[in-house]
């Protein structure tokens, strides 16, 4: 998602996911402020997680993203992201963010195959 705060010169530090039904995702920024993404509406390890989801500080409701994860074959996991509710968004955010969304799930998507990625090797090492 795009920094919306960046001009201020303020910087993301870390994302926390507190995974339970109810949890949130976090954003904590360098200022201090702690702002919410996503509320966990739905838990069901190890097969998906639905948040309603809102990574941002404007007035639009919030759409809602799921995550799937099914086993694959040599133990790889094959994950998918379904992000609905873009009706209840106004016309004009909707039209502004679909194509920042198109962008940015395939970056982090990316970021976290990467991570899982460094994660199992570290596993495989220790």
């Amino acid at each position: 998602m795009v920094n919306e705060f960046k001009d201020e010169g303020v910087e993301v530090e870390r994302l926390e996911f507190q995974t339970r039904l109810g949890g949130s995702i976090l954003e904590h920024l360098s200022d201090g402020r702690v702002l919410p993404w996503a509320e966990i509406s739905e838990w069901r390890p190890p097969s998906s997680v639905v948040m309603a989801w809102r990574p941002h500080s404007l007035s639009e409701p919030p759409t809602e993203l799921e995550v799937m994860f099914r086993s694959g074959k040599r133990g790889e996991t094959a994950v998918s992201v379904e992000h609905r509710g873009w009706d209840r968004l106004s016309e004009g955010f909707r039209e502004e963010m679909y194509d920042v969304y198109v962008r940015g799930w395939v970056s982090t998507l990316g970021r976290f195959a990467a991570a899982a990625d460094r994660a199992a090797e570290v596993a495989d090492r220790g």
